[in-house]
């Protein structure tokens, strides 16, 4: 038989009552707080795991890209020392050898790729024409037997001041945007 409720409240309540009437609903409040503060601790450690992530790939980026511009800076250098090589080699060539202006141009052939038009133009007029000149002035010295040596070598030196010298400050300029330090 059902007692009434109004009945059930008029009776004392003993502390066992008590905890045996409250405990399960307590318990169901108590174990959902838990598992709310447990989600949400494990969501702020997520957080800063995805934070550490993505600072961890901004480096990473900013590594590879500074990869990058050292490696472009340093094929670009390699160019330089080949045309700056070459211009040496004419500067200290000698009656009776031979320059080897194909493997130069074979070198400095795909320069055009690592360089703006200027640095083209430079290699493929300017330059050109200057090697022309001189290289036409070793033909002539060559087939002279007229001179000696040394008169051979200073009539080149004479041209090669008035052909390639001005070039080495103009080389300096037209390179000079494309190898300035890339990590600056």
């Amino acid at each position: 038989m059902r007692r009434p409720l109004l009945a059930f409240y008029n009776q004392p309540m003993d502390t066992y009552t008590l905890f045996k009437d409250f405990a399960g609903p307590s318990a169901a409040v108590i174990a959902s707080g838990v598992a709310a503060w447990i989600t949400w601790r494990f969501q702020q450690q997520q957080v800063a795991i995805a934070k550490q992530q993505a600072a961890t790939a901004q480096a990473a980026a900013e590594t590879a890209r500074n990869k990058l511009r050292y490696d472009i800076w340093d094929k670009r250098f390699a160019k330089y020392r080949v045309v700056d090589k070459h211009m040496s080699t004419v500067a200290l060539w000698k009656p009776g050898e031979k320059l080897n202006l194909l493997a130069y141009l074979l070198e400095v052939y795909d320069a055009r790729w690592l360089f703006g038009p200027e640095v083209e133009q430079w290699l493929q007029q300017d330059l050109n024409k200057a090697y022309s000149q001189l290289y036409i002035v070793m033909n002539e010295l060559t087939n002279r037997k007229d001179l000696t040596d040394d008169e051979k070598q200073q009539v080149f030196f004479a041209a090669y001041m008035n052909h390639l010298q001005p070039m080495y400050a103009q080389r300096d300029e037209v390179f000079k945007p494309y190898l300035s330090m890339p990590f600056q």
